[in-house]
């Protein structure tokens, strides 16, 4: 069964956004490493912990329900 993550936040630079997978609760990182690369280069999924995402996103972004689409 298929199922989209949740976008809580979108990083400063605007290349990084912060997941929630919604069966889980566990977050992913969502980021284009290869940014310099036509179109954003390939996309990279990782897992990122709360304390590492608190830190990159802000505790509000853990507190609030997602963004966008």
């Amino acid at each position: 069964m298929a199922h989209a993550f949740e976008r809580l936040a979108v990083g400063e630079e605007g290349w990084s956004a912060l997941l929630r997978d919604p069966s889980t609760s566990a977050l992913w990182e969502q980021t284009w490493p290869h940014s310099e690369e036509h179109g954003g280069g390939p996309m990279q999924l990782s897992r990122i912990g709360e304390q590492e995402a608190r830190e990159k996103y802000g505790a509000a972004a853990l507190s609030q329900e997602k963004i966008g689409p």
